[in-house]
């Protein structure tokens, strides 16, 4: 069963210094005026759930060390973390224990396969064009208008793990 993600814990990320926002009802819908730090959630997602960092991460003025986690339905949070110049996940069950003893480091630029098996959210790699269905920016085309029929049911049903 896909986990559903509850609230994300945010420090010195971007324009964020210490924020956790609630994501917990059925449909969540991000809006706002200009420059409220709209993109930078969607950003600290993907940084957390896909390993995606983007350019000048840290908050200005901060001292440099950022923090994401990501509070799930069944009690169990993914920490993706850069601290003191070192980049980790540290993965918890819901009792408080690590999933992974230790966490990860030393994963380089790429989504890391153990975060994705945690979270259950995987990314897509349609003709090319890689996509996170559970996300999009205020940039992205509707997915609904850029791909075909094929590709939208193919896409609904990896976000419902049904083949």
């Amino acid at each position: 069963m896909l986990k559903k993600l509850t609230k994300v814990d945010l420090v010195n990320f971007k324009s964020y210094e210490k924020e956790t926002i609630d994501l917990s009802g059925d449909i969540v819908v991000i809006w706002g005026e200009s420059r409220e730090g709209k993109s930078n959630l969607i950003k600290s997602l993907l940084f957390n759930l896909y390993n995606i960092v983007p350019s000048n991460m840290a908050r200005i003025g901060s001292d440099g060390n950022v923090i994401v986690r990501t509070h799930w339905n069944d009690g169990t949070i993914i920490e993706r973390a850069r601290v003191n110049g070192e980049n980790y996940y540290n993965i918890f069950n819901a009792d408080g224990s690590e999933f992974i003893p230790g966490g990860l480091s030393g994963f380089g630029s790429q989504p890391v396969p153990e975060v994705i098996a945690f979270h259950g959210m995987l990314d897509s790699d349609f003709m090319g064009d890689k996509s996170f269905p559970n996300v999009s920016s205020q940039f992205d085309l509707c997915f609904f208008i850029t791909k075909s029929d094929y590709e939208k049911a193919k896409t609904f049903g990896r976000m419902a793990n049904v083949d």
